[in-house]
């Protein structure tokens, strides 16, 4: 998956000679502030996420998710999301720049997309609880897990290293 992934980011970050793990529920636990501790400094992420229904999607972020960037939407369209299809390969969906809800960051929880009253994508702050849903930011126009609301079994964020 990495090395699909790596064809889709921006071409600095292909250069990068190793990606490092800087967050992971197995390691550090269910901890919203972990997490935002974890990668306050790091740059661009890759984060993965696997669910209950053992669906695998995730998001290269332009910047980390850190609440006291901005109470609003922050970040690029290099953002973008991606998902794990059926045959083994990742679909990806890039910004479509129909708006620029890129990414957010919160006390409560951390999201990317949105512009149809929901966000693309959202998790809450236990770590468990979230949905996807089809939005204007990102194009996919349907839906990514089997339901809109999925529980997280596992999640990782990795950096890049030089």
């Amino acid at each position: 998956m990495a090395e699909q992934i790596r064809t889709k980011i921006p071409t600095l970050y292909k250069e990068a000679i190793k990606w490092k793990l800087l967050y992971s529920i197995d390691q550090h636990g269910l901890s919203l502030k972990t997490l935002y501790s974890n990668i306050k400094h790091a740059g661009p992420c890759v984060m993965a996420i696997t669910t209950e229904n053992d669906e695998v999607f995730g998001a290269f972020t332009s910047e980390p998710f850190d609440p006291t960037v901005s109470k609003n939407y922050y970040g690029s369209g290099l953002s973008f999301i991606w998902k794990l299809n059926e045959q083994g390969n990742i679909d990806f969906y890039q910004a479509i720049n129909s708006n620029q809800y890129y990414m957010l960051a919160d006390k409560h929880f951390i999201a990317m997309g949105g512009g149809n009253g929901k966000f693309g994508f959202y998790l809450n702050e236990n770590l468990i609880d979230g949905y996807i849903s089809p939005c204007m930011t990102y194009n996919y126009d349907r839906d990514i897990t089997e339901s809109e609301n999925f529980e997280c079994y596992g999640l990782e964020i990795w950096g890049f290293e030089f």
